[in-house]
């Protein structure tokens, strides 16, 4: 049976989806800050780690003018240990390699935004962050992906305006709380180094051809998550964790 509405009920129904669509995203935004403020005691700060009720740790990726070869190495170690990530990408990064991209996306991976390119942006005025942080949601969405809300500046500096001004555009600004690149050494060395808590958001880095820690590193990390029962998963997935 066919029900035919009026155009007049068809806007109310519209205004009434728009409605309920913005009271989800303002509720899912409120619980996400409410877990970042008990973590870090301010209303308008970056994330450093997630208050959660889940054996979960997260870890991020910041992609650097990275080799795409090398970027494929970290993607195959990546599925070894079936880990799954939150790679940051700038907007040049992601024009130059849009299947690349996407393939991450295929593993399970999420993509989150940096800017135009790689220099540090926290002496930018509002305007101009908002226009790079507009241009690299573009560059993925132009990839057939659908960006992460995360944001991590170059350098992770960036001020509470900054902060502020990214949260206006749909981004949470991302810095981590452990920073991974320092690790070296053999298997079991780099476990007598790790110290990752529920709630922690742990950095890598792929500059150039440089991976850091060393590729080989990535797969001991995950061996040590299991072995002491800690899952480690994207940045949303840890934030669904909050309590």
């Amino acid at each position: 049976m066919l029900i035919f509405l009026t155009k007049a009920t068809r806007t109310k129904l519209l205004i009434l989806l728009c409605f309920c669509l913005v009271v989800i995203g303002a509720r899912t935004g409120m619980e996400l800050s409410r877990s970042v403020q008990r973590t870090t005691g301010a209303r308008a700060s970056p994330i450093t780690r997630v208050s959660t009720n889940r054996p979960e740790a997260a870890l991020m990726i910041d992609v650097i003018a990275a080799n795409p070869e090398v970027v494929q190495e970290v993607r195959k170690a990546l599925s070894r240990a079936g880990l799954r990530v939150t790679w940051f990408v700038s907007a040049t990064w992601a024009e130059s390699h849009p299947e690349l991209l996407a393939a991450l996306v295929q593993d399970g991976h999420e993509i989150g935004v940096k800017g135009t390119d790689d220099k540090r942006l926290d002496k930018l005025d509002v305007d101009e962050l908002k226009i790079r942080l507009i241009r690299a949601r573009e560059a993925i969405a132009n990839a057939q992906v659908e960006p992460a809300p995360f944001f991590y500046p170059p350098g992770a500096k960036l001020g509470e305006a900054g902060v502020v001004a990214a949260l206006e555009e749909g981004f949470h600004t991302v810095f981590g709380s452990t920073d991974l690149r320092n690790l070296k050494g053999k298997p079991e060395d780099i476990s007598r180094k790790l110290n990752l808590m529920p709630g922690d958001i742990a950095l890598i880095e792929v500059s150039g051809k440089t991976v850091r820690p060393p590729i080989s590193s990535i797969e001991a990390v995950g061996a040590w998550a299991k072995v002491h029962g800690l899952t480690l998963v994207t940045i949303s997935s840890l934030v669904k964790g909050v309590r």
